[in-house]
């Protein structure tokens, strides 16, 4: 299960789907419960008005330096049945 906002989107660096991409992951450690996943912070663009003509991923091209302080947080996929609860979206207490 994907804990992400609905303006975030997952983009593997691949062909391949998220879900074989995390498999993958998850296949070489049979003890994990999930992943994080880094933000990619995106800005305004240089553009003050919206242009709804287009859609976000066209608007939306330049990212924030991969130093830049808010990429630290990271977004979860985790397996639900591992978890025991949610602390907040990017942060998960796992059944031991």
């Amino acid at each position: 299960m994907a804990f992400i906002d609905g303006d975030e989107f997952i983009f593997p660096k691949t062909n391949k789907k998220i879900s074989e991409v995390v498999d993958e992951i998850l296949s070489g450690n049979p003890n994990a419960a999930g992943l994080g996943i880094n933000w990619q912070m995106f800005g305004s663009n240089g553009q003050d008005k919206a242009d709804y003509s287009r859609g976000v991923l066209e608007r939306f091209t330049r990212r924030a330096p991969k130093d830049f302080s808010s990429n630290g947080t990271v977004k979860s996929i985790v397996n639900p049945r591992a978890a025991d609860y949610a602390a907040i979206a990017h942060f998960f207490f796992l059944f031991h």
